[in-house]
């Protein structure tokens, strides 16, 4: 920020007793002080623009953490960590694996994730879904949403057979 009384102190300075440098000195002051009127008119608008915006993340916040109490009380499970959204995807594509569905898709995982009551906390689940999928060695994608389960691998990341 621009220091505005250092240079009125060095204007007042410069008064000489007379009249003429007293009104030039005050109109000097004058203009530095509109100009730091107008500075704090725009810097009032921004902190209210801040405010504003501020309120509104804290609404959609306190929105979100009320929507994961609501579903924790109907008893969903939230996944709120990357680690934690990865296995239960993964999880839920095993059971559909295991529900005798080699060939499947995002779908058959969503509606699994929902029979097992979780929730993935996240904004567009299939997105979140097939990436998890297609980085798991034990998923081939077949076509536009369909996975094919091909074996089990082990820690290496390696297919086996």
């Amino acid at each position: 920020m621009k220091d505005r009384v250092a240079p009125v102190i060095k204007i007042v300075a410069e008064f000489d007793g007379t009249l003429k440098s007293a009104n030039k000195i005050f109109d000097q002051i004058g203009i530095i002080r509109r100009e730091v009127e107008q500075e704090i008119i725009a810097l009032t608008k921004d902190v209210n623009a801040i405010e504003g915006l501020t309120e509104y993340i804290l609404a959609k916040r306190n929105e979100l953490a009320h929507n994961k109490i609501v579903l924790k009380q109907r008893g969903e499970l939230v996944m709120t960590s990357k680690r934690e959204r990865v296995d239960a995807v993964l999880n839920a594509a095993l059971a559909v694996v295991g529900d005798g569905i080699p060939i499947f898709g995002i779908k058959d995982v969503r509606h699994q994730l929902e029979k097992m009551r979780i929730d993935l906390d996240v904004s567009y689940p299939p997105a979140v879904i097939a990436t998890i999928l297609a980085a798991d060695k034990r998923f081939k994608k077949t076509n536009t949403g369909l996975y094919e389960y091909i074996g089990k691998s082990n820690k290496g990341g390696k297919k086996t057979k």
